[in-house]
């Protein structure tokens, strides 16, 4: 039987190397779209806090140990473009641009979840990031290497952001962020959020909580984030606003999604199609006390 994942970070890697220890004789093939598996994403911030550790020291297991320990075929610069549920296959595109298409028996979709850009302009510029990949973490060590950088500005004031920001005082850079939304942490208890909210400024990140952005302007090796009322200038720009589960393959191949548009499984990952599994961020779940679906993204 042919096994077929599309996604090699943790939950791909977990479901490929789990499946060949308790079936050594099924065929096991990962698709992985970067060349990067199995590392440590929630350790980046810690990581670009120390300019001197390489980001690579968060690779849990190379590919090669995969392919060579345990006999998994992971062909990573693979990216899947589409599911064909009618003749079991999928189509993608190698890095090298040549196409490829492989049959599979039981598929899983384990594409993760992408960063949420806002549709403001400049949004695109040099030195506006996001960190969600580890080739993110490895473009944002390098930018404020060469770069020198400073100064830089958070939109966002969530998980990444304040994990972030605290990396980034950390290398003595100022940080000042700011979000639309008047609260900093709206879903936390009032007290909690004002201990975190003190804790931040007496690091010195400069807080703007309410103030909705307008566009990002660049010039000169700087880029101004421009809101209606305020103007906040740094050479880098970390855009951390949340993710969106990677779904698309899944919806275009009509299977059901589920809330925040992941994809809809039932308490064994299948799918809408019982040879179809989803797991990891791009797929729903069932709420431990409610019991009802819910979309909660870990990374």
């Amino acid at each position: 039987m042919k096994f077929l994942i599309i996604g090699g970070d943790a939950a791909g890697m977990s479901a490929a190397s789990r499946a060949k220890r308790r079936s050594p004789d099924l065929e096991v093939i990962v698709l992985e779209q970067t060349m990067d598996v199995s590392y440590s994403a929630c350790g980046m911030p810690y990581n670009l806090a120390d300019p001197d550790r390489p980001m690579d020291d968060l690779v849990v297991r190379p590919a090669h140990v995969f392919r060579e320990k345990q006999n998994i075929d992971l062909r990573t610069g693979h990216r899947a473009e589409q599911i064909d549920r009618n003749s079991k296959k999928v189509k993608g595109t190698k890095s090298d641009g040549t196409k490829f298409e492989l049959p599979y028996d039981k598929l899983l979709i384990a594409t993760g979840a992408s960063p949420i850009k806002p549709p403001i302009e400049g949004i695109h510029s040099p030195g506006v990031m996001c960190l969600k990949l580890l080739e993110d973490g490895r473009r944002i060590k390098s930018f404020v290497k060469e770069n020198g950088v400073s100064r830089a500005v958070i939109i966002g004031m969530g998980y990444i952001a304040l994990e972030m920001s605290e990396a980034l005082r950390a290398r003595d850079i100022e940080v000042s962020m700011v979000k639309p939304r008047p609260v900093l942490l709206p879903w936390m208890h009032p007290e909690l959020s004002a201990v975190v909210k003190e804790e931040l400024e007496r690091h010195g990140v400069s807080l703007y909580p309410g103030h909705s952005i307008q566009k990002i302007e660049s010039s000169d090796r700087a880029l101004r984030v421009i809101c209606d009322d305020l103007a906040l200038e740094g050479q880098m720009v970390l855009v951390a606003v949340g993710v969106k589960p990677n779904s698309e393959l899944a919806e275009e191949a009509d299977l059901s999604l589920g809330p925040s548009r992941a994809i809809a499984v039932d308490r064994q990952l299948r799918t809408s199609d019982p040879d179809i599994y989803a797991a990891g961020d791009c797929a729903d779940a069932f709420h431990v006390v409610t019991g009802e679906r819910t979309w909660v993204p870990l990374a």
